[in-house]
């Protein structure tokens, strides 16, 4: 029993040094000192906060990009209930999550999915493949085909199971066949005392029928021509022409529309071990988002 409980502390303890490693620099640990982010204003905003992580220290951060998620996750429904007593209705709050299954690896993904259309969140998660999506989540990312009520495939994945999948999401149908027939014939009679006769037919023929096969098979899936993406959703596909990030319509427009600044609220947080500590610039009033909490009495 007392080995039991000893391996159990010792568990809670090295799960709890994985999710806090984050704040093991001088930096982030001042950083921390300021709360200054209000979900609750956040998601009655129409701001947006972008979260990048560099790849050797994704492992380090997810954590913290899952907290802050969830933190506005429960925003977001309270902000929906809210609205939904009053008869309200406002934009749903968006989570882009690129690389979701290291940037983000929320645990109850499925679950988010399938219940935050009705409570004021979109979800969009991009995965490599379905492989991918397995490691992390096991089983239930075998269901993220049916819970994304819309899917986008670009070119280049090669997971069989992936390919076979979405061929089967594209569903068959009946290919129409025709065979057409023809045929030409010369006959020849003799007789006494009549002689011989000769003749001649031919005649044409059609039949229709019909096959089964799949709309879309996993090698078609896999050779998306560039410049292309399968939309796939319930019933139907087919292929959209795909633009350049920024530079096309209708980016342009919503780039026009946008802020002609993003705020900045200090220096990045440089979570390299034995790096000289960075002065955190305090955030300027005139500056401040209007979902950042005031500090200092400000």
């Amino acid at each position: 029993m007392v080995a039991t409980e000893e391996r159990e502390r010792s568990s809670v303890f090295a799960t709890a040094r994985i999710v806090l490693s984050a704040y093991g620099t001088e930096t982030v640990s001042r950083r921390s000192e300021r709360q200054n982010f209000d979900a609750d204003r956040f998601v009655r905003s129409r701001d947006t906060v972008y979260i990048t992580a560099p790849s050797h220290l994704q492992s380090i951060t997810a954590p913290l990009v899952v907290g802050l998620l969830e933190e506005i996750r429960q925003a977001a429904y309270r902000w929906a209930r809210e609205q939904a007593r009053t008869h309200r209705q406002a934009p749903p709050v968006l989570w882009a999550l690129d690389e979701v299954a290291n940037i983000a690896p929320i645990g109850k993904l499925p679950d988010i999915v399938s219940e935050a259309g009705s409570q004021g969140l979109q979800v969009m998660a991009c995965f490599q493949d379905l492989s991918q999506a397995g490691k992390r989540w096991n089983k239930e990312a075998d269901g993220f085909l049916t819970l994304f009520g819309t899917k986008v495939v670009f070119p280049g994945i090669g997971d069989p199971r992936t390919l076979q999948a979405l061929s089967l999401m594209a569903g068959d149908w009946d290919r129409p066949y025709t065979v057409f027939n023809t045929s030409t014939g010369r006959s020849m009679q003799f007789g006494f005392p009549l002689g011989m006769g000769v003749g001649s037919n031919s005649g044409t023929g059609y039949q229709f029928s019909t096959q089964r096969e799949a709309r879309l098979t996993p090698s078609e899936i896999s050779t998306i021509p560039p410049g292309h993406a399968l939309l796939v959703r319930v019933g139907r596909c087919g292929l959209v022409e795909t633009t350049h990030s920024h530079s096309w319509e209708p980016w342009q427009r919503v780039l026009a529309a946008g802020p002609p600044t993003v705020l900045d609220h200090g220096p990045h947080d440089d979570l390299s071990p034995g790096l000289p500590v960075a002065e955190v610039e305090p955030v300027r009033r005139q500056r401040r988002s209007p979902y950042m909490r005031p500090q200092n009495g400000e």
